[in-house]
């Protein structure tokens, strides 16, 4: 029997929820098609869209409704990206990034801590092991809550 992938990420790992996406990437589908019908003149309209009341003016509307929708499909775009990384062999550069992610997420001062470990990695494990290692990396950034949108990106001129 074949399992169904999600359309976006492609990862047969969590539930399809409705047409053809998963429960993590379906959120974000429904939150970009709302925002294709976002009108300030009909508030029906307006699922998604903040209920600050300042920010329903023309031009924070304009800006809102073309660039929130791209972070979105941007947080889309990288679990599909992710997912394809897992099904790809891990070399020890990926893995030295991943432990650098990781360290930074556990609050370490040092950005670099990892860094130059490439080969450390590549050559101390199997691509087994170098797979299981970046499945778990992957397992904690993912049950990490995404930090949703980035409003100073959205207002910088």
């Amino acid at each position: 029997m074949r399992t169904k992938k999600c359309h976006n990420c492609q990862s047969d790992k969590r539930r399809i929820i409705a047409r053809g996406y998963c429960s993590k990437c379906y959120r974000y589908i429904l939150l970009i098609d709302n925002s294709k019908k976002w009108d300030l003149n009909d508030p029906a309209t307006l699922k998604g869209y903040p209920h600050t009341p300042e920010l329903r003016t023309k031009q924070c509307f304009c800006l809102i409704k073309e660039r929130v929708p791209k972070q979105w499909k941007d947080h889309l775009d990288w679990l599909h990206y992710r997912e394809k990384q897992l099904n790809e062999n891990i070399d020890g550069l990926l893995l030295e990034e991943a432990f650098q992610r990781i360290a930074r997420l556990c609050g370490a001062r040092n950005h670099f801590l990892f860094s130059g470990y490439a080969n450390v990695f590549g050559n101390t494990f199997s691509l087994a092991q170098r797979k299981k290692l970046f499945h778990f990396f992957d397992m904690i950034e993912q049950s990490i809550p995404w930090n949703g949108i980035n409003w100073h990106d959205v207002f910088k001129t």
